[in-house]
């Protein structure tokens, strides 16, 4: 990957927004990058957190496995999005897993040299700081709602979470959704059959389109995933006004 595509995709960062260029520069010199196939695993719950990943293309899910074994998915990544900085930062192990459910390139840099930059650049450790917190307690709030909410919600609260980061065309089969929300097939088929009787969205090939915005808002709960107050859904698949998951020319990612 050449330099300037490793600068371009770290400016879009959060972390390193704000940094002058050449910091940023800086960091993209001790990026390495990394390629995952659809479905792989990038680290497990657990793996120790010795590097800090930062997507550069394709879509990553950060993921909590139950006792049970059940899944439920906390964070959709994208292009500039870093995977768990605080774990690496303050922590020995990641506390989440991650998986590349699209063909996906990250950015890789080692525990040791991220650790070196932040000291030399302190911004970036509040940075993790204000943004982890909403993870950790994002987290806990779904924990909790993971115990009583019905595998139908379940369902509207992924697509909510993909409306919010991609607009209003989810490019997401019944298959994968079921699989992020934790539950069957069958029950996601049912919901999707509902929202579409009801004229809240229409299938498409690979995914669904959302016709009626305002009632699939007011229908679906959103407490438990990463927001920034003043989140809308996107325009397209990275332009939405809040920190998290802007374009670069309106705000960087997370």
């Amino acid at each position: 990957m050449k330099a300037d595509l490793k600068i371009e995709t770290l400016k879009r960062c959060w972390l390193f927004f704000s940094l002058p260029r050449e910091a940023v520069e800086e960091i993209a010199v001790l990026s390495t990058v990394r390629r995952f196939a659809k479905n792989e695993v990038i680290f497990h719950e657990g793996d120790p957190s010795d590097f800090l990943h930062t997507v550069s293309s394709g879509v990553v899910r950060q993921f909590k496995r139950t006792d049970s074994g059940r899944l439920f998915t906390t964070v959709i990544s994208t292009t500039g999005n870093a995977l768990l900085p605080i774990a690496v930062l303050g922590a020995n192990t990641y506390f989440l897993s991650a998986e590349a459910i699209s063909n996906t390139v990250t950015l890789v840099v080692s525990k040791k040299e991220f650790l070196s930059f932040v000291e030399k650049h302190p911004s970036v450790k509040d940075k993790v700081l204000v943004i982890m917190a909403k993870v950790i307690d994002s987290a806990y709030e779904r924990l909790s709602d993971f115990v009583g909410e019905h595998a139908s919600q379940r369902v509207l609260n992924i697509l909510y979470m993909l409306y919010l980061k991609f607009g209003a065309s989810v490019s997401f089969n019944r298959e994968e959704v079921a699989d992020m929300a934790g539950t069957t097939v069958e029950t996601t088929v049912r919901v999707l059959k509902n929202l579409k009787d009801g004229r809240i969205i229409e299938s498409r090939r690979g995914g669904v389109l959302i016709l009626d915005e305002p009632k699939f808002r007011q229908m679906c709960r959103s407490s438990y995933f990463i927001r920034t107050t003043g989140d809308e859904p996107a325009q397209t698949p990275f332009s939405t006004p809040s920190l998290l998951n802007a374009h670069p020319q309106e705000g960087p990612a997370e």
